[in-house]
């Protein structure tokens, strides 16, 4: 079988660049006994994590684990975080413009200032009264309906 010349030079890059890890700037994940820690921007990812003022916008943190951490001043805006588990979590000043809660687990989190600002909360797990003191503007709420 002849390959083409591009065929040729192409095949050892992908091979060099899936030993070498492929693209640097994606998320890496390590396992540990019982969690699983993901490092986004230099960001330790797990429960219980320092995250305070942090610029995770834009990132991927479906389903991720983040319960009893301190998200206060944190920037997901913009960030795809369904099912993501805030339980207990500091989200005082936060901000979650634009992003897609859905499903994610923010029951006894400390919400204030918190900005929701065009982000979806469907399906959220959300104590009574806690978004009262959050900014809630074109925001979709765990009960389905729409704040403007």
């Amino acid at each position: 079988m002849k390959l083409s010349r591009v065929a040729a030079y192409t095949l050892p890059l992908l091979f060099i660049a899936a030993a070498c890890g492929g693209n640097s700037s994606s998320p890496t994940t390590t396992s540990t006994t019982s969690t699983t820690v993901k490092t986004v921007n230099g960001y330790e990812i797990k429960p219980g994590a320092d995250l305070q003022n942090a610029d995770l916008e834009g990132v991927d943190l479906k389903n991720a684990q983040l319960n009893n951490a301190n998200l206060s001043g944190a920037n997901l805006k913009y960030s795809e975080i369904q099912g993501i588990n805030l339980a207990g979590a500091n989200l005082t000043g936060t901000s979650f413009y634009w992003s897609d809660l859905t499903g994610a687990n923010l029951l006894d989190a400390v919400i204030k200032k918190t900005d929701f600002t065009g982000a979806n909360l469907f399906k959220a797990q959300v104590n009574d009264g806690a978004l009262e003191g959050a900014i809630v503007k074109d925001t979709g709420l765990p009960d389905g309906t729409f704040q403007k």
